[in-house]
């Protein structure tokens, strides 16, 4: 049972790893594709890890993937500049909130 098992979840895992890959390449290469982003803090428990002011930036991308990006407070500031830079109409922060402006801070 557990030769059958193991080759199923390093597939699963292969291919979930590959489609995180592939949306953040095609971000790269079109950042027009990216539609709204989302920041939040990472959790306590990852957090203890030297992790502390690392950030977790959500990409939505008009094809209906997202992707997720753990970056440091610099690695933040790089990546908005250049998607704003890039992509002007890209909607920042909560989705459903009215105020917020295409130029929000992430």
């Amino acid at each position: 049972m557990l030769l059958f098992l193991l080759p199923c979840f390093f597939l699963l895992g292969f291919n979930n790893l590959r489609g995180k890959y592939v949306a953040a390449l095609k971000v790269s290469q079109n950042p027009l594709i990216v539609y709204w982003v989302n920041s939040r803090e990472l959790n306590r428990r990852i957090a203890r890890y030297g992790m502390r002011d690392y950030k977790i930036l959500t990409l939505y991308l008009r094809d209906g993937h997202k992707c997720e990006a753990y970056l440091s407070p610099d690695d933040v500031r790089k990546f908005t500049d250049w998607l704003r830079e890039q992509n002007p109409s890209v909607r920042w922060g909560a989705y459903d909130d009215l105020d917020s402006t295409p130029n929000a801070k992430a």
